[in-house]
């Protein structure tokens, strides 16, 4: 009977340690993926020093995760601002933006368009995230 009166708190503690670890919150896709983020971001600063990112959702798929960015720059023949988009896959390192672009990488896009909708996590940036990349990556990326 003794050893019976000692067991019951040793499963009581496993317990809790168990449901503790499962119930543990999950880290947030931004920090996962912060260095795919500046990646991409960097990779659009690259193309001109007008271009403002304005949206960015992850999606974290069951084998890929994307980086999804709408971003404004100012057309060049037009001189108005415009929106375009550009998909990042933090597995495979390729991306394709909207446009011309997406006509020649159609598998990708294709590829990236089912799998969004069947994604595990998706996360929308913050403004305060949004605002340090159109700053700080970018000024470091352009000096």
């Amino acid at each position: 009977m003794k050893k019976i009166k000692n067991i019951f708190p040793l499963i009581f503690v496993i317990t809790v340690f168990i449901v503790s670890i499962a119930l543990k919150p999950k880290k947030k896709l931004s920090e996962k993926y912060k260095r795919d983020i500046e990646y991409s971001s960097e990779s659009l600063y690259g193309l001109g020093d007008d271009i403002l990112i304005k949206e960015i959702i992850l999606y974290e798929c069951e084998d890929d995760t994307y980086v999804y960015t709408i971003y404004k720059y100012i057309a060049y023949k037009t001189k108005e601002i415009e929106e375009n988009y550009q998909v990042f896959s933090t597995r495979t390192g390729k991306y394709l933006s909207g446009g011309i672009v997406e006509s020649l990488n159609k598998d990708f896009y294709r590829k990236f368009s089912e799998d969004r909708l069947k994604a595990k996590r998706t996360e929308k940036l913050s403004e305060d995230y949004i605002k340090y990349l159109n700053t700080e990556v970018k000024s470091k990326y352009l000096s």
